[in-house]
């Protein structure tokens, strides 16, 4: 969930913020063929530029897991497709992400991650302790476990952070159900997202052409993620050039919902950046450093 993100987007730094679902999954229509992370590129790009009228070098975009690999081929395919008629997104911030996909054995999720989905899978144990264990995958048990800030609106017991995910999830499944909508995504979509994963590649040519373009980029890594590979985070980041590399100790792949202040405060520190650096026609006195801006997080 975006939740955290987009009320510190809207609320706090007064942006218009888009989300959306990659087609095959959510609330968007799954039809068979073979998907890409450059087809769900283009897809965004419609979305973005003819969809909502949002200029390129005008837009701040954020991905996360596949999101982030889906941001890298926006990136390439702008310096690639004159018909865009734009070179660079105005920043980029990738989260718990990597540049290669599964079809070499350093893409592959770590082994953590194949052992939770199939306990997850196959466990008899409770229901909740199943729960946990499916969302252990994606977050750390102890995170998981820990109080948050909300209450059971009728008997105002205190939630756990896995309680507000699993009562956050209900509500999205009845939103669904009142619209007519699937509640359970279709092997069309599981299969095409699984091919869009499997073939995943920016070769080190685009990457170069990433870098030339002048989008400053932010990767953030978790050294505990059970999906993508701590290593491909720094491999990202040390490839693309990183404007900046927040690593979080001990996070998981869902940093963004665990470390939710830390996390904002880094995609608001490449915000300011490109808006100071691409709002004016040269980098004065009052456009922060990187060493400023690093000095801050």
């Amino acid at each position: 969930s975006w939740e955290p993100q987009v009320s510190y987007l809207t609320k706090t730094l007064h942006y218009r913020v888009l989300t959306y679902d990659h087609r095959g999954i959510g609330r968007s229509s799954a039809r068979l063929g073979r998907y890409t992370t450059s087809l769900l590129a283009t897809d965004a790009l419609q979305l973005m530029v003819m969809g909502l009228q949002w200029q390129p070098e005008q837009t701040h975009v954020i991905g996360v897991s596949m999101g982030g690999m889906v941001t890298l081929e926006m990136l390439a395919k702008l310096t690639e497709e004159p018909f865009w008629r734009a070179k660079r997104l105005k920043s980029a911030t990738l989260m718990v992400t990597q540049a290669r996909g599964w079809r070499t054995i350093r893409g592959l999720p770590p082994l953590s991650g194949f052992t939770s989905t199939f306990w997850a899978s196959f466990s008899t144990a409770p229901p909740r302790e199943r729960a946990l264990t499916a969302m252990s995958v994606a977050f750390s048990r102890e995170w998981l476990t820990t109080e948050s800030d909300q209450t059971h609106p009728r008997t105002g017991k205190p939630l756990t952070n896995a309680d507000v995910l699993i009562r956050r999830g209900g509500k999205n499944i009845q939103a669904k159900r009142a619209e007519g909508k699937r509640t359970e995504p279709s092997w069309k979509g599981v299969a095409g997202q699984g091919c869009a994963l499997v073939t995943h590649n920016i070769s080190p040519e685009r990457m170069k052409r990433i870098i030339a373009c002048g989008t400053p980029i932010a990767v953030i890594g978790a050294t505990h993620d059970n999906l993508v590979r701590f290593q491909n985070h720094v491999h990202l980041a040390t490839e693309i050039q990183a404007f900046i590399f927040k690593v979080f100790e001990n996070g998981s792949h869902c940093v963004h919902e665990e470390c939710v202040d830390d996390v904002n405060d880094v995609i608001r520190s490449v915000i300011e950046y490109s808006d100071s650096l691409y709002n004016s026609r040269h980098i004065t006195a009052a456009t922060p450093t990187r060493q400023q801006i690093l000095s801050k997080l």
